[in-house]
């Protein structure tokens, strides 16, 4: 990467309308912002650089936020600034930040995890929910092997959430193919 910041709509993994509203419609959608708050080619250029910020060195990541602060919108400010610093602090936080390769190995990982639950009969069933509400209001307490099997039953929803999220990620994007930042 050179020390200048030139990312646009074709460095991003997505298909990307052709007119600058529509851009700006699509990149704030991605990024989960207002669409209203963006405005032109710098509305572009800015969400363009925020999508890649976590890719991009000290110097081009100075030059966004230079971009983001030239608006001089407060709205914007603060909008953007909170979605750099996430994917800052746990990229996870905007999967629209995460390379294809990053996708791939959550994509794995959280598939795993339904796969095991699932071979091991942990799956959170009607059945199985009514058998414990059943059994705790009957004995009016819950017990610790109720807590723990809430606990996992959680879990098991938490990664499927996380693998269907990813999953729409993935297929968000044009071609899974690598481009300069992702």
């Amino acid at each position: 990467m050179n020390n200048h910041f030139n990312a646009v709509v074709t460095d991003l993994p997505y298909t990307i309308p052709s007119g600058v509203r529509e851009q700006i419609n699509q990149l704030s959608r991605i990024v989960g912002i207002p669409p209203y708050l963006m405005q032109g080619l710098d509305g572009v250029n800015i969400l363009c650089g925020v999508i890649v910020y976590r890719h991009l060195d000290r110097l081009q990541k100075y030059q966004v936020m230079q971009l983001i602060h030239a608006t001089k919108n407060p709205q914007v400010i603060g909008a953007l600034s909170v979605k750099v610093t996430d994917v800052i602090v746990n990229p996870n936080w905007g999967l629209w930040s995460l390379t294809n390769k990053e996708l791939a190995a959550k994509k794995k990982f959280h598939s795993a995890i339904d796969t095991y639950m699932t071979m091991l009969g942990l799956g959170a069933s009607a059945g199985s929910i009514s058998s414990l509400v059943k059994s705790s209001w009957s004995n009016k307490k819950v017990f610790n092997k109720n807590i723990l099997l809430i606990i996992v039953w959680g879990g098991i929803w938490y990664s499927k959430q996380v693998l269907g999220e990813t999953q729409d990620e993935i297929d968000s994007r044009k071609v899974f193919v690598k481009t300069p930042y992702h």
